[in-house]
């Protein structure tokens, strides 16, 4: 299945199956099996293929099963066989057997010049003793942005990655570091653009959006119902396009710590109802009911705005995802943190795949319900923004084609006789 005059090189077949229609089960793997894909894979072409044609930075040898010998030899990325042994000249090396899908291959790697030089002039890198096999057992990643000093004295920014795994209860921890210099370069022009984009598109977008209020509301003059239509897909578009450009300029404020917050004490019910009274007609567009449906009088400190801002999000996601003639509960009660607000609706619910990223900036569920909906995919971002930055904590719950809540909790605070809710604790004007 090779050539036998030249360029001889070791390979294997690859087979997958072919199946009529998505398959979930082995029952369902053996009625709708239609036949099988292979694949004739000659190593050195395809490890060239995955690794390029320059020299790694780490000497590796593949070996057919246990034994380590020409014979069994498969690939082997420096073109010299493995000895078992380190030179002086190598910061590491090590060997690994490796069993997958019933076979056995043996891996030895070691460090070489192009390894080291780049250990010590370039980016740190920290390769795990052992490499985690199929059956362990891992923990999420724990990322931390650290300082590094180079050897020529250079400060630079590093990203260091620990994962904790486990076989036969045996604690491992896996840790990495990368050199993050450039992608903070790139964060950085990328802040300063989207927001000077931003902020010139907001002045025009002002300008239209009150004009073309202006020919909603009729108060010039009368049109005809076509030109009606027509004026009311701009004014809907134009509101749609103001609120991206608003929410960029808020993300843009919160992660460079410029978002400002006036944290005065408020009753937490006249806040919730004043933004549940504010959305009744919105919600009523799409049959959907509004309901406070458990409530607890106490006082917070926030900034009323943004506490509005948190709220339009949390209230606008639930009835965009309502299914219709259902209503979207809101409960206040009292908890070990203070005072716990949630809001609730029934729909399709969040997918699984989904959850880790749902407070992630521009993140979206990847499902054809979602699609239906606009959005920017910062709402949720900038509602935990603004919890935290108000000393509270956000999370959901979420069943598919069922309930899905999203609550924040606030510290309770306690009004003295000497100040009202609204002319307290203004000295956090620009604390945040």
């Amino acid at each position: 299945m090779q050539e036998i005059t030249s360029d001889v090189q070791a390979g294997f077949l690859i087979y997958m199956p072919h199946y009529s229609k998505e398959v979930h089960s082995i029952e369902e793997r053996r009625e709708y099996l239609l036949g099988f894909v292979y694949s004739a894979l000659r190593i050195r072409d395809l490890m060239h293929g995955i690794l390029g044609q320059g020299q790694p930075e780490i000497d590796f040898e593949i070996y057919d099963g246990e034994s380590v010998s020409r014979q069994t030899l498969l690939y082997d990325s420096n073109s010299i066989a493995y000895t078992g042994k380190a030179t002086n000249d190598q910061m590491f090396h090590s060997s690994k057997t490796l069993g997958i899908g019933g076979h056995t291959w043996t891996i030895h790697y070691n460090s070489n010049e192009a390894f080291n030089n780049a250990t010590r002039t370039s980016q740190p890198m920290l390769i795990a003793e052992e490499l985690a096999p199929q059956n362990t057992r891992q923990d999420k990643d724990k990322l931390t942005e650290l300082e590094a000093l180079r050897d020529s004295g250079e400060i630079f920014s590093v990203e260091l990655t620990l994962t904790h795994w486990s076989r036969d209860n045996d604690i491992k921890i896996t840790a990495a570091l990368r050199d993050i210099t450039e992608r903070r370069k790139m964060d950085k022009l990328k802040s300063e653009f989207i927001s000077t984009v931003s902020h010139e598109l907001r002045t025009p977008l002002t300008a239209i959006f009150g004009s073309l209020g202006i020919l909603v509301s009729g108060k010039i003059c009368s049109l005809e119902k076509p030109a009606q239509d027509i004026i009311d897909i701009a004014y809907r578009s134009c509101e749609r396009l103001t609120r991206l450009v608003n929410d960029i300029l808020d993300i843009e404020k919160i992660a460079s710590d410029k978002m400002r917050f006036e944290l005065q004490l408020h009753s937490v019910i006249e806040l919730v109802s004043q933004a549940v009274s504010e959305h009744e007609s919105v919600a009523a567009q799409g049959n959907i009911a509004l309901q406070i449906v458990e409530s607890h009088s106490a006082l917070v400190l926030v900034d009323a705005d943004r506490f509005m801002q948190l709220m339009t999000n949390l209230l606008s996601n639930a009835i965009k995802f309502s299914t219709q003639n259902s209503t979207v509960e809101i409960c206040i009660i009292k908890c070990r943190q203070g005072v716990r607000i949630a809001v609730s609706n029934y729909g399709p619910g969040i997918p699984i795949n989904f959850h880790e990223r749902i407070f992630t900036p521009f993140s979206q569920a990847d499902s054809s319900d979602a699609r239906k909906h606009s959005g920017t995919g910062l709402g949720l971002s900038i509602a935990k923004a603004i919890v935290e930055r108000m000393s509270g904590e956000i999370g959901f719950t979420s069943e598919p084609n069922d309930l899905t809540t999203f609550f924040f909790t606030l510290p309770a605070r306690q009004q003295t006789s000497q100040s009202s809710p609204q002319d307290s604790d203004k000295t956090n004007a620009s604390g945040f």
